[in-house]
């Protein structure tokens, strides 16, 4: 169990309340994003320095690459604009991209300095594209679909290599019996679901496992990494490692409910109080939800490789967002 310093290494006001916190790898850039009201598709995301200007963009997904420049997608209907931004000069992309494919989620190797999509494209066929920071396109892997039952967007790729695909489907259990519910009938079959485990490649498809629990998932923000999946059977929700093989390794068990995100390294979210995972040792951090002695309660984490934020709120604020966003530094975490 990991816990945070009793000083912060920084911090600054945030006048904005986010729906994630993104680090840049040593905490030098963040990017606040939030639901965007005119577009519930897409989030409404500010970055730029710690405590300085924040530019504003709607975007799919972010992802930094280093301090100073991050990876920023944009998704239509069957295409996905990748943009390449320096945090100083935001206005002028490095260079930006069209790919055919959507539904993408974006990781990045910092070993190689090369970026990963995966997604789904307009020809029935699961895609992977890789690239470069330069801009250049090294592979384009398709894997083609065969139309069943459940449409293309049921399906979540979720890791992938050079060879074969990971992917989780989910359906429900008779969800048609409840449709004249209307929303309701989401929250009555939401323990009534059943998601399938299984690859593609060159030889066909292959069905790994079956889970009757509630699962979601996310990819690994680092290519090559196992994808992240939480299961619940309505009273503990475990979280686990996926692997490209199928196989499953258990980080933890909580309570309730659980949101996450899987970032560089980490996992954020919140399961009654704020609480990150460390992928490399296995540690959780949880922050008590309750007012510190400032009178300021936790909001938000988020995580990047070397750094951790909390966004503090003040309850003393009325309407009025008031944020304190405090920096700690991993090695000083016990």
């Amino acid at each position: 169990m990991l816990r945070l310093p009793d000083q912060a290494a920084s911090e600054f006001n945030l006048d904005v309340y986010p729906g994630q916190l993104l680090l840049s790898p040593n905490g030098r850039a963040i990017a606040v994003m939030s639901s965007d009201e005119d577009d519930d598709h897409r989030s409404r995301i500010q970055f730029g320095r710690p405590g300085g200007p924040l530019t504003r963009l709607t975007a799919d997904h972010v992802l930094f690459v280093d301090d100073d420049r991050l990876l920023v997608a944009i998704e239509s209907d069957a295409d996905t604009l990748l943009r390449f931004v320096n945090v100083n000069d935001p206005s002028t992309p490095l260079w930006e991209i069209t790919l055919k494919l959507a539904n993408a989620r974006m990781a990045f190797d910092s070993a190689r300095n090369t970026w990963q999509l995966l997604g789904y494209g307009s020809s029935l066929a699961f895609v992977r594209v890789s690239g470069t920071l330069d801009g250049t396109v090294l592979a384009t892997r398709e894997w083609p679909f065969r139309a069943e039952r459940e449409p293309l967007e049921a399906h979540q790729p979720l890791w992938a290599d050079d060879t074969r695909m990971l992917i989780a489907t989910k359906t429900y259990r008779n969800s048609n019996d409840l449709s004249w519910l209307g929303t309701w009938a989401y929250w009555l079959n939401r323990f009534s679901s059943d998601t399938r485990f299984w690859t593609i490649d060159d030889a066909g498809v292959s069905e790994l496992f079956q889970s009757p629990l509630e699962v979601n998932c996310e990819a690994a923000a680092e290519v090559g990494a196992p994808a992240i999946c939480a299961a619940s059977d309505g009273s503990r929700v475990r979280l686990a490692r996926v692997n490209g093989d199928g196989t499953v390794i258990v980080l933890g068990q909580m309570r309730d409910y659980v949101t996450f995100d899987v970032g560089p390294h980490w996992i954020t979210g919140w399961s009654r109080s704020p609480f990150a995972i460390d992928l490399r040792s296995g540690q959780l951090l949880q922050v008590s939800r309750r007012a510190n002695g400032e009178g300021l309660a936790p909001a938000v984490i988020g995580a990047s490789e070397n750094v951790v934020a909390v966004a503090w709120m003040d309850g003393s604020a009325g309407e009025d967002v008031s944020l304190k966003v405090r920096l700690y530094q991993r090695s000083a975490m016990r």
